[in-house]
């Protein structure tokens, strides 16, 4: 998030000193952009070990990586989910 901030304050005024107006000069622009400054704000980390273990082929992400809601039934099976209608 603090990149983010960074990058939304610093580069309207990068582009206005290169004289970028359209997307593809952005692009081009961003692409000799980011190396330096990478070159000057990016820092190494004191460990380079892999932090993360790899997922076992058994475990389903998709049972993790979902989004549950909890639903009530009327008296007649229905509910709503934003405002749409299910009849169970």
């Amino acid at each position: 998030e603090r990149l983010w901030d960074t990058l939304q304050s610093r580069l309207p005024v990068e582009f206005k000193i290169a004289g970028v107006t359209t997307i593809d000069q952005a692009n081009e622009f961003l692409l000799q952009y980011i190396d330096g400054f990478n070159e000057v704000f990016a820092v190494k980390p004191q460990d380079q070990k892999i932090a993360y273990r790899e997922v076992e082929k058994e475990f389903n992400i998709s049972h993790v990586l979902c989004v549950k809601q909890e639903r009530t039934l009327d008296n007649g099976g229905v509910f709503s989910f934003y405002s749409n209608i299910k009849i169970m």
